[in-house]
């Protein structure tokens, strides 16, 4: 067995990370609910060499129901409010198909134009330890299981404003650009949230923090890259600032997410510290092609298509696929391989034991 095969899944992801062993083969699997609970009742032990953690806020179950309300805010019905106000309307049983993870949101804050009645809203405080009082003994845990520990802080800013106000709203107020609207005081709010929250992951000892908004689709950008490095750019950059500078001995490597084709901004995110992107679609970019132009900068995670080769694929296609990324890893790029996206209930339970193996396989040499 090869030393990379013994390695325990940590140290390697550190060592492609880091350069000092790219040719290693990393892997990493993110199963929706239904796909987890459907592989552990059939004795299959979930894959991949990462875990991953939340930090969502301590706030009363009602509290935003009953602010919502005071403020004169109609809910649809039926819905359910996740962290910091999010609002999901409830879809019909069976109306989702093969889907898991996808809700139709509700946008509380559209039409409202006075950023009193949204600062009013109870926010929580992210500067408050109880927030994290868990959260270092859940990194020592992962670690004791030999894997590595990645914060997840996706949806950093930008996405969680336009789930509260709508994209129309958030849109109009950044090409106005009053620094007053309600989108600015939502993107400075969620800024400062992802400060605080990345500093605790960094101080708990998270390998590796996930940042990411999507801003792009599958034609390129969904803004354009100008009103991109106008307004999300420097707050995306205040983050990474405050990361380095709380911890320059030891800082988590900081990955960013978004889905679509967002190479127009690539080079900015190398500018502003981003060591990993996540993930590359082939249904809509050159995977390799991105990789041979920015592999001395970046490494690269989630390639192997969720909208295609998984769903629709044959367990072959899988493998080739799994071969060929591997190939990219043996001649120096620094690559983890993962599914480009969550893993959803429509995955044949072939193709998901292909991918498992192929990975093992390719490990073994």
């Amino acid at each position: 067995m090869n030393q990379q095969a013994m390695a325990s899944p940590r140290v390697r992801l550190l060592g492609v990370l880091s350069g000092e062993c790219p040719e290693g083969v990393c892997f990493d699997f993110d199963p929706t609910p239904p796909v987890r609970e459907a592989m552990e009742s059939a004795g299959r032990p979930v894959p991949g060499d990462i875990e991953r953690l939340w930090v969502n806020p301590v706030q009363g179950e009602d509290v935003w129901e009953r602010a919502y309300a005071d403020a004169g805010i109609s809910l649809p019905v039926p819905h359910e409010i996740i962290y910091t106000g999010i609002v999901q309307r409830i879809p019909e049983a069976g109306s989702m198909g093969g889907a898991s993870h996808l809700r139709e949101l509700f946008h509380p804050l559209a039409g409202i134009e006075d950023p009193a009645r949204v600062q009013a809203l109870p926010w929580p405080d992210f500067s408050d330890p109880i927030h994290y009082r868990t959260l270092g003994g859940s990194v020592d845990a992962i670690h004791r299981r030999g894997h590595a520990a990645y914060g997840n802080m996706e949806c950093s800013l930008f996405e969680h404003t336009w789930y509260l106000r709508g994209m129309e709203d958030v849109f109009m107020d950044l090409m106005e650009d009053e620094a007053t609207s309600p989108t600015h005081w939502l993107l400075d709010y969620f800024t400062g949230r992802s400060i605080h929250v990345a500093l605790a992951y960094a101080a708990a000892g998270v390998d590796v923090i996930g940042l990411g908004d999507d801003i792009g689709t599958q034609r390129g950008m969904l803004l354009s890259p100008e009103m991109w490095r106008a307004h999300i750019k420097p707050r995306l950059a205040s983050i990474i600032r405050a990361i380095r500078a709380a911890y320059p001995a030891r800082p988590p490597y900081i990955r960013y997410h978004s889905d679509g084709d967002i190479r127009p901004v690539i080079s900015d995110l190398i500018e502003i510290g981003v060591d990993i992107l996540n993930p590359l679609q082939s249904e809509c970019l050159p995977v390799e092609e991105v990789i041979r132009t920015y592999g001395d900068r970046l490494a690269f995670w989630g390639m192997i298509g969720t909208q295609t080769t998984l769903p629709f694929g044959t367990p072959e296609d899988v493998r080739r696929e799994v071969g060929h990324l591997a190939g990219l890893a043996r001649e120096g790029f620094r690559l983890v391989l993962a599914p480009t996206h969550v893993v959803e209930p429509d995955v044949p339970v072939q193709n998901i034991e292909a991918l498992v193996a192929a990975v093992e396989e390719e490990r073994r040499g």
